[in-house]
């Protein structure tokens, strides 16, 4: 995307349905003010959920232990080694095990507290039902 010409680019996972789309707008926001930067949404998990630079930005991912905790940390030390200014974003979860799993169920019920205003994820919502990963967890809608 940087090399057809837009202003910037993100990399967003795809195991956080519920993350507030309030924080994606946020994340554009910041990251289209004017000079060198770069945008940092950590997961609670150690790695992120979203990472967003104006220019190609190679020193960010080198050196990195990859599907470790400590991703969003040694993103952040490489963006401070080459003097890229990054601006961390709020901290959300992905689902990529069973206490992911669980929150989401819990999120989707509609009873779990969380920062923000968790997207609906509808789609995702349905999945779980055709599935019956509730009954499969052994979670049920509080």
């Amino acid at each position: 995307m940087l090399a057809r010409g837009y202003g910037a680019a993100c990399l967003l996972n795809a195991d956080s349905p519920t993350l507030p789309t309030a924080w994606l707008v946020d994340a554009a926001h910041r990251l289209l003010q004017p000079g060198r930067r770069a945008v940092l949404g950590p997961a609670d998990d150690g790695g992120y959920w979203l990472v967003g630079t104006q220019a190609a930005e190679p020193a960010l991912y080198a050196r990195i232990p990859w599907s470790t905790d400590a991703v969003a940390a040694m993103t952040q030390a490489r963006a401070a080694e080459a003097g890229v200014p990054l601006d961390i974003l709020g901290t959300w979860y992905d689902v990529d095990d069973r206490d992911g799993l669980h929150r989401l169920l819990v999120e989707l019920d509609g009873s779990a507290t969380s920062a923000g205003h968790p997207y609906a994820a509808l789609a995702t919502a349905a999945c779980v039902e055709v599935l019956g990963l509730r009954a499969r967890m052994g979670t049920q809608p509080g």
